[in-house]
Order: C-alpha cells, then sequence, then structure tokens
C-alpha cells in the first residue's frame, strides 16, 4: 500500500501569485509542480485526473491546488517513484 506522511493542517504554500512557491522555495521554473495522486504519485493531468493535487518536484509537499493547502508528503517509495517517471507518459 502506498503511503504519505500527513502534516499541520496550518501549512499551506503561497497561490496568491499566478504560480505555486513552496515553503522549501520551490517555484514552477525551477524544479517545478506536477500533477499528482493524492498520496502524491506523478500522474499525467489528462481529463480522468480530477483531484486537484500536485506534488512539489522539490520537497515532495503534496498540495491541494485550488487552495494550497499541503497535505502531506509523498512516502521514500513514491519519491523514489517521481524521481525516476517516465515522462513520456506525462
Amino acid at each position: 500500500m502506498t503511503t504519505m506522511t500527513t502534516t499541520k493542517p496550518s501549512e499551506w504554500i503561497d497561490i496568491t501569485h499566478d504560480w505555486f512557491r513552496c515553503l522549501c522555495g520551490n517555484e514552477p521554473h525551477y524544479e517545478g509542480f506536477y500533477s499528482c495522486e493524492v498520496w502524491g504519485e506523478i500522474v499525467s493531468p489528462t481529463p480522468a485526473w480530477t483531484n486537484d493535487h500536485y506534488v512539489c518536484g522539490r520537497c515532495s509537499r503534496i498540495i491541494i491546488g485550488e487552495t494550497g493547502i499541503v497535505v502531506g508528503v509523498c512516502s521514500e517509495e513514491v519519491a523514489y517513484k517521481n524521481a525516476n517517471y517516465d515522462w513520456d507518459k506525462y
């Protein structure tokens, strides 16, 4: 089973601009943010992807896109999968 580490409910990222700015300092033009499953595994942003979760490419925080709320951090297993993601599938 895939798991994630949850964070404090009061943790959120800055979404007041036209882009995300993570707590770790990451922005889209650095390591980026990627559409993901609720546990943080990167998925292609197809119409079938409906959960509005993004994963930070630097620190693996899992973020709800519309609100900026950080709901968790990827497990080591998922972070490894993401680091080795087949970008031809994105």
